[in-house]
This record gives structure tokens, sequence and C-alpha cells, in this order.
């Protein structure tokens, strides 16, 4: 089934992108997935063993992790509007203190 979500995602030097995005959960997890099966492809599972994460924490969040320096956080809308404003209305500071929140909450290293 396809659901808003907001993407926010973290890429180097403490870049971060916010989008809102219509898609499935199964797409979400796909995305995983598809670096799995590339790393693996070329010889480069360390990577999934060393930076690799999909953990869906609650809440209609999914955390994704598929490198050092590319990090994602799918938020379902319906499920975290307060969360989701407080991102989308904010800084860019703030994301990093959803995802300290989200690592105490959901007790994840993120």
């Amino acid at each position: 089934m396809v659901k808003d979500y907001l993407l926010v995602r973290f890429g180097s030097r403490w870049e971060v992108e916010v989008d809102r995005r219509y898609i499935s959960r199964k797409d979400i997890l796909d995305r995983y997935e598809d670096f799995k099966k590339d790393c693996i492809d070329n010889d480069y599972e360390y990577i999934i063993d060393e930076f690799g994460m999909c953990e869906e924490v609650g809440d209609g969040i999914i955390l994704l992790r598929m490198s050092d320096d590319s990090s994602e956080m799918w938020i379902e809308i319906n499920r975290n509007k307060e969360l989701v404003d407080r991102i989308e209305n904010g800084e860019d500071e703030v994301c990093y203190d959803v995802i300290e929140e989200l690592e105490l909450k959901y007790e994840v290293e993120f």
C-alpha cells in the first residue's frame, strides 16, 4: 500500500535533504535490499557489515544506512504529523535532534 512519507536524507558534510514521497513500505525496504545485492555482486560485503542498517523502529519510521555518509529516515506522515511539521519547519539541526530522540526512544543506533 502506498503512503505519504517524509524522506530525510543525510549525506556527507552534515548535508540534509527533506522531501515528501508517495511510496510503499515495500519499496523503501527494497532500497536496502538493492544496496545489499549491489554490494554482494561487487564483492563489497564488508560494507554491509560495517555500515548497513535497515530498522523499522516503530510508529511508521524506517531507518536506512547504506554507507558511512549516506543514511535515510522515512517517516510515515499520517502517523507522525507533529514530528513532520517540526522537521519541515526547522533548520537542518532539527533533523539531527530528531535522530537523537529516536535513538533514545527506540534504543537503536543510527
